[in-house]
């Protein structure tokens, strides 16, 4: 049986967010064409701003769409080229018909961060443990101990 080979894409909303996809040989037999793909994908981006969906203007999204030659913008383009311009515009219809989302602050002291708010999970986590098991479990309430006394030196350090 022959099999039409597989064509991988990655999409996402912030170009450079992926990064280094080299393509490795294939995992067992050569004519299956099952290979691995490994990326990198950076989790540092700061998004200026976020769209509020629920408020957005289809009418005015689809009339600016419609209006768009696609044919005369990818004409002689690489699928690359054609890609980024596509961004492009998708982008300006994007910021013309969807409102910026107004930023939510939350009201945290600056020393809960993600970490401390991690080990709080994993406290709560252990807390539920050890009580569905009356503290008779003593692994888990040794480290329910040492994630608690962990997690009150992260805050008094802070």
């Amino acid at each position: 049986m022959d099999s039409q080979p597989t064509l991988l894409i990655l999409i996402t909303d912030e170009p450079g967010i992926i990064s280094d996809i080299p393509l490795d040989p294939p995992l067992r037999k050569t004519n299956q064409g099952h290979a691995s793909v490994y990326f990198e994908l950076s989790t540092d981006f700061n998004y200026s701003h976020s769209f509020d969906s629920c408020k957005l203007d289809y009418r005015n999204g689809n009339l600016i769409l419609s209006r768009i030659d696609w044919y005369g913008l990818f004409k002689n383009k690489s699928t690359g080229e054609a890609y980024r311009e596509f961004l492009v515009k998708y982008n300006e219809a994007c910021e013309e018909c969807i409102p910026i989302r107004k930023s939510q602050t939350k009201n945290r002291p600056p020393w809960f961060n993600r970490k401390v708010e991690r080990m709080v999970k994993t406290k709560r986590d252990l807390w539920h443990s050890c009580r569905r098991t009356n503290w008779r479990n003593l692994e888990l309430v040794c480290e329910y101990k040492r994630v608690r006394n962990e997690l009150r030196k992260q805050i008094r350090h802070k």
